[in-house]
């Protein structure tokens, strides 16, 4: 009785702030139509910023297994081998190993031994300042559905239990003392089906047929430590045979999560891990929202930005790459969202995939088509960090403290580059330690002002560096070259513009990942 109560209230509380549109109507310039959002313009804090820290950081960065710890203690792997991808092969065994049978010890069990007790906010975002990034998006939920924040409408919450802390809330504290901009990312979207397997059982063995821990109600956990908790609202309800979308109560529990945390943490950015998973219109809604309060709050001047992941409306909101880049310039702001090593960190998986040149090379690529890179670090469960992720993360710094003046507050120039390289686009698609990656005849351009950025992607050991595009012929110079310097560098170089391209010839390298060279046009 006490749930159906609940349920109405929630929906009495989003019809009333649904309608409150409609009342509102003369006062609000973003609805939930493409003409509406289509009005939208990337804010330029956004494009100015290009390099931001990602934190996927939960509950289950306490095991140290997969970031879908969630779903996969679930899938028994005797019989469910074929289904388990890699990275989360073991998980059910690991489980049983050290915590028990998913029947009597489920995933909501975990949740209290997430202590976060090493986190020191302050001195994290300190190092992500350092490192050269503008903004820092925290994880505020995955798809384990349990909320890293004070939520009115998720129980299951890092106020409650766990941490005992409002983790957003002392993200925020910590990146708005530093200065920089504060997202926050929700995955929540998918956790209408993505928990499903926590009312399944074992396929075969001893404890074959023998119900997990989600078959339990509100009412079994009294005497328990999660007495007053239901399952479900972890879980989400067990769905209907034949349902392919989730019903309204999701839909609008997942509307008051996801509105009261741009309402109460004041957030720049929002991240949502793709339109895949039929909240289309409730999606829609709370964008043109967002856009909507930013404006209130912002003197009529939307200063606010949605990223999604695979978003088919480039106009509407950012799109996102997973893992991935474009492979041209593109004509709205894109962003690139890539771990350090992991998504979540793994106790067997510390390895750095993507070393600080790496990232460098990244980072020139994708601002010069148009993109931000979002770089995530995976912290460990109590809130510390891997010495060998907090060194790469100087390495990009100090690049960036030579090379930034390419690289923030820059736009694309007339063509992105020059070169035999260049990566595929898509998701999963990019290069990492183990692939060749660019060479120094690869040229990425970038501008500011009256300034033309060429960056070799890579240092040649003789010196001597030719870019074809800025041959006395060239069709995209709009002046002659006056002046051409290299940052981190205060002596002259050598240059000369031939038919055949600009000619530069240095010995000096101020680093040893990617050179920029500064041309000043008259």
């Amino acid at each position: 009785m006490k749930r159906i109560i609940i349920a109405l209230v929630l929906i009495s509380q989003s019809v009333s702030l649904w309608a409150s549109d409609k009342s509102n109507k003369d006062q609000i310039v973003y609805n939930t139509s493409d003409e509406s959002l289509h009005q939208y313009n990337c804010p330029e804090w956004f494009r100015d910023a290009k390099f931001g820290i990602f934190l996927h950081w939960g509950v289950a960065s306490h095991m140290g297994v997969c970031g879908w710890y969630s779903k996969w203690m679930y899938w028994q792997d005797a019989s469910m081998a074929k289904k388990i991808p890699d990275w989360a092969d073991g998980t059910y065994d690991y489980h049983l190993k050290h915590h028990g049978h998913p029947s009597k010890v489920g995933f909501k069990d975990l949740c209290p031994l997430w202590k976060a007790d090493r986190w020191e906010p302050n001195e994290l975002v300190t190092l992500f300042k350092k490192a050269g990034a503008k903004y820092v998006v925290p994880l505020a939920n995955h798809h384990d559905n349990f909320d890293n924040w004070d939520s009115s409408s998720q129980p299951w919450n890092s106020v409650n239990m766990g941490p005992k802390r409002d983790i957003i809330g002392d993200w925020g504290k910590a990146i708005r003392a530093q200065g920089l901009y504060f997202g926050v990312s929700s995955h929540a979207g998918r956790c209408w089906k993505h928990n499903q397997r926590a009312y399944a059982s074992d396929q075969e063995g001893p404890m074959k047929g023998v119900p997990y821990d989600g078959n339990l109600t509100k009412e079994d956990g009294k005497g328990k430590w999660w007495e007053g908790y239901d399952p479900a609202d972890l879980y989400c309800p067990k769905l209907k045979p034949g349902q392919k979308s989730p019903d309204t109560l999701f839909l609008k529990k997942w509307y008051l999560r996801t509105t009261e945390l741009y309402d109460k943490y004041n957030v720049d950015l929002l991240y949502f891990d793709g339109l895949g998973y039929q909240l289309g219109e409730t999606y829609r809604r709370v964008v043109a929202e967002f856009y909507n309060t930013s404006m209130k709050k912002n003197n009529g001047s939307c200063e606010a930005v949605v990223t999604i992941k695979r978003a088919k409306d480039r106009k509407a909101v950012v799109d996102d790459f997973e893992k991935g880049v474009a492979k041209d310039l593109r004509p709205y702001p894109w962003q690139t969202d890539t771990p350090l090593s992991t998504w979540y960190y793994s106790k067997n998986n510390t390895d750095i995939k993507k070393p600080a040149y790496v990232i460098v090379d990244m980072l020139i690529d994708i601002v010069s088509k148009n993109g931000n890179l979002l770089l995530n670090v995976a912290m460990k469960g109590d809130g510390s960090l891997d010495e060998n992720q907090r060194q790469e993360l100087i390495k990009i710094g100090k690049w960036l403290d030579i090379n930034g003046e390419a690289i923030y507050s820059t736009r694309p120039w007339k063509i992105y580059g020059e070169g035999p390289t260049n990566a595929q686009e898509g998701h999963y698609k990019e290069f990492t330690k183990n692939d060749k990656g660019y060479l120094s005849e690869d040229i990425r351009f970038t501008t500011h002002d009256k300034n033309l950025y060429a960056i070799a992607m890579d240092v040649d050991e003789k010196g001597d560096y030719l870019i074809k595009s800025l041959g006395k012929s060239n069709e995209y110079l709009d002046g002659k070259i006056k002046k051409i310097s290299l940052l981190g560098y205060n002596g002259k170089v050598k240059w000369k513009q031939t038919s055949s391209g600009l000619r530069i010839h240095t010995k000096e390298v101020p680093n040893s990942y990617a050179l920029a060279f500064k041309i000043t046009i008259e």
